[in-house]
């Protein structure tokens, strides 16, 4: 039986991560670097190219794990993952040459060491726990003062505040995404049984917006900020007083985009204006 052939194209298309909650959210700290180094530069696109190479490699070698020994995908998606990894080598190498620093370097450690930590969760199934995901989200984020730094020349207090700002959204993600799970496996249910499940994520949201206005009174972030939280809280509440049948899993997925891009929008005025 003769083993089909497997081109570079398709072997990269399947290599292509699945989920589209983690293109979002890596769409978003990118987009919040260029925003926080505003005006964007062209060392900014170097770490684009330099990041979507990683992450397709890190899905491909994702995918690798999950194949059988003797599957006829799992050599060109192993090849495919090795290129994307020495294209992301030269590209790191370009970046240094373009802007070399010893905050370039830690990020970058600190880069490597999360996608370690998340390779070795997915190595034991526990990529879907709340400690996987939160790695993950993490992981990404790194391409937020990343790209900040290589724009701005230094990363300040203001444009880690906005960092961890970021952070704690997509935590909340989490979260909201978690609640409409577990409401969907325990059915209809009342408004208690609906507050009860969504009490870890009303609670995370209400301590983001006192952490972040108490970070505007200090003049790190700006007051505009408090606006991105209040979204995702109204839509919690909502959620609990309102919504009484679980809702799809495509509506749930878009209403994390249509909250995404509400973050990213209010957060870069919010930088604008206080810059």
């Amino acid at each position: 039986m003769s083993v089909p052939t497997v081109t570079l194209c398709a072997a990269l298309t399947k290599a292509l991560p699945r989920q589209h909650g983690a293109w979002a959210t890596l769409a978003a700290f990118y987009l919040l670097g260029v925003v926080a180094a505003w005006p964007p530069s062209g060392a900014s696109l170097l770490v684009a190219a330099l990041v979507l190479a990683l992450f397709v490699a890190h899905g491909g070698i994702t995918r690798v794990l999950s194949l059988r020994t003797n599957d006829p995908w799992r050599t060109p998606l192993v090849r495919t993952s090795l290129l994307l990894s020495a294209l992301a080598v030269c590209l790191a190498a370009a970046l240094w040459l373009t802007a070399p620093s010893t905050g370039l370097v830690a990020l970058g450690m600190l880069g490597l060491a999360l996608t370690s930590i998340a390779f070795a969760l997915e190595r034991r199934g526990l990529d879907r726990t709340f400690v996987g995901e939160l790695v993950g989200i993490v992981g990404l984020s790194v391409t937020l003062p990343l790209v900040a730094y290589v724009g701005h020349g230094s990363f300040d207090v203001a444009r880690a505040a906005l960092w961890a700002s970021a952070v704690m959204f997509f935590v909340g993600s989490i979260l909201r995404v978690r609640y409409h799970v577990r409401a969907r496996r325990a059915g209809p249910l009342t408004r208690g049984g609906r507050l009860r499940l969504m009490t870890p994520s009303l609670a995370f949201h209400l301590a983001a917006l006192l952490v972040t206005a108490m970070a505007a009174e200090q003049d790190v972030l700006s007051f505009v900020m408090m606006v991105a939280w209040l979204p995702p809280l109204v839509g919690a509440t909502y959620a609990v007083l309102v919504t009484r049948q679980p809702l799809g899993i495509r509506r749930v997925g878009l209403e994390e985009v249509i909250l995404t891009v509400l973050f990213v929008a209010v957060s870069g005025i919010a930088v604008t204006r206080s810059s």
